[in-house]
């Protein structure tokens, strides 16, 4: 099946740029005429399907430039949806749910329901991450999982998959109606959970219902979303909670399959939206991954990259990735952002995601959150704003310009070390300045017991004891270790104030550092 994600993405990709990549502003005259003949050949059309309201295939839905290609959906008949059931009494046998056997089946009007549902070109037959998900949901706890298959009718081409969704979406609203209607199950005991084209049909339910509980989009997809009304896409108003996990972003096609623009109440952008670890050749995918996914991971891997972090987000050896707010990805990466006085500029990413509120009871709303990951299974790391705090004297320096330099620190915590070479700029004009960096571990580091900074300017590297007199007179007073986690500062910040300082061999500064010396 997914070999046609070659093929697909080849699609795609023409008739995306076909579309409209060309004219995406109208400014010239060659513009507007083209899009003005094009307006002319569309031909708006509404069609009306039992139970399930009309649909018109005009404006909102379509668009000169960004969904040009607008086609009504197919009746429900072709477009084939059904919902398989998985509970822990049947969780190997799904039973498909109707209207006729719900009542008979092991749903539990009592626990949560969470929905999975797939995108274009996507089969929960042969694809495992479907599976995979149900498994983990299943492990944590005794819930309904239900996994919403509309294969019949998202292949090509992609207008069609994208029309059809509409439907779908709508068949899942009605059929949790139902449940509401039949077994008293409220709205808001449903998670939807849909990647890529899926993440959209989640919110076309989300629409029909009225606080419907949560929404995760998986990289909702980019093509024919991007710069749409909401009422196109997957937006805030869809559930009283949606986050959203950007893994493939793009302005275009050519960037990425998933959409850059901001779809929830908390999105997040793992690897600044550019994962690591998607560097494959077809051989190590065939070994590592099933046959029938290979193909699809080296084509649209960092599409396929935002499930299985949802997957691993299952605390997977008591690791939880932990989004920052931040302005940008740079900042973030330059360690200017941490969790905030009580832990409010921090949330968890995945399925823990809405644990965490506001201290004052107030959701997250609007947020974009980064974070590191790391290039394969499990992915998750843990992630440290590591600040020096330094001081420069003028009677041994000039007073103005910078001095670069570098810091080698060794963090040592009760459960793991961290090491790391830093480069840094001292402002000479200023007496007393903070430099702040993230840092990484796959380990935590658990309770910081000490530290050490050896520093050095960069052109001193390779020299001898001889020149030490070169050396900056450059004192680290503290170091203050945030651990990034959405709690309170004083249970997740360490400071560590100098104990002593020496000369090496090579004439550069070596601090050591304790907790206990702070005051």
């Amino acid at each position: 099946m997914l070999w046609f994600w070659t093929g697909a993405s080849l699609m795609l990709l023409w008739s995306t740029c076909f579309a409209g990549s060309a004219c995406t502003e109208g400014r010239n005259s060659t513009c507007r005429n083209r899009l003005h003949k094009r307006s002319l050949f569309f031909a708006e059309k509404t069609v009306c399907y039992r139970d399930l309201g009309c649909f018109s295939s005009g404006p909102p839905f379509y668009h000169p430039v960004y969904r040009p290609l607008s086609l009504p959906p197919q009746p429900p008949r072709v477009v084939g949806t059904s919902f398989m059931l998985y509970t822990r009494r049947n969780r190997h046998r799904p039973i498909f749910l109707s209207r006729r056997n719900a009542k008979k089946s092991t749903f539990d009007p009592s626990t949560l329901t969470r929905v999975i549902i797939h995108g274009f070109n996507d089969n929960q037959v042969l694809t495992s991450w479907i599976q995979r998900l149900k498994d983990v949901i299943l492990d944590r706890a005794d819930e309904n999982v239900i996994v919403v298959d509309w294969t019949a009718s998202n292949q090509l081409p992609y207008t069609g998959a994208v029309a059809n969704s509409r439907v779908v979406g709508a068949q899942i609203a009605n059929f949790i109606k139902f449940l509401y209607k039949t077994m008293g199950v409220s709205p808001e005991s449903f998670h939807l959970i849909g990647h890529s084209l899926g993440a959209h049909i989640a919110g076309y339910a989300g629409e029909r219902l009225h606080k419907l509980g949560r929404i995760s989009g998986l990289d909702p997809a980019g093509p024919f979303f991007r710069n749409v009304p909401e009422v196109v896409r997957l937006d805030p108003s869809d559930a009283v909670f949606v986050d959203v996990i950007h893994s493939d972003p793009g302005v275009t096609i050519l960037e990425g399959f998933g959409s850059p623009e901001d779809a929830g109440d908390l999105d997040f952008f793992p690897g600044g939206g550019n994962p690591p670890g998607c560097d494959k050749t077809l051989a190590r995918s065939i070994v590592e991954d099933r046959p029938t996914e290979a193909l699809g991971n080296l084509v649209a891997c960092q599409h396929l990259r935002a499930y299985e972090f949802f997957i691993y987000s299952f605390n997977h050896d008591g690791c939880l990735f932990v989004g920052v707010e931040c302005s940008s990805w740079n900042n973030f990466l330059s360690g200017h952002c941490n969790c905030g006085h009580e832990g409010e500029k921090c949330a968890i990413m995945g399925i823990f995601s809405p644990t965490y509120t506001f201290p004052t009871g107030k959701h997250y709303n609007d947020r974009r959150m980064y974070l590191k990951v790391g290039p394969e299974r499990p992915f998750c790391v843990h992630q440290y704003q590591v600040i020096l705090h330094v001081h420069s004297f003028s009677g041994y320096l000039p007073t103005y310009g910078f001095e670069t330099g570098y810091a080698e620190i060794t963090i040592l915590g009760h459960i793991e070390k961290l090491k790391a070479k830093l480069h840094i700029d001292i402002h000479l004009a200023k007496t007393s300045q903070a430099k702040k960096f993230l840092l990484s571990t796959d380990r935590p580091l658990g309770e910081v017991r000490s530290a050490t900074v050896t520093f050095g300017r960069i052109h001193d590297t390779d020299h001898h004891s001889e020149k030490h007199h070169k050396t900056p007179h450059i004192i680290i007073e503290k170091i203050e270790v945030n651990y990034l986690y959405p709690l309170p500062k004083k249970l997740t910040s360490s400071q560590l104030c100098r104990i002593s300082e020496a000369h090496d061999s090579h004439g550069r500064k070596r601090f050591v550092f304790s907790p206990n010396t702070c005051y």
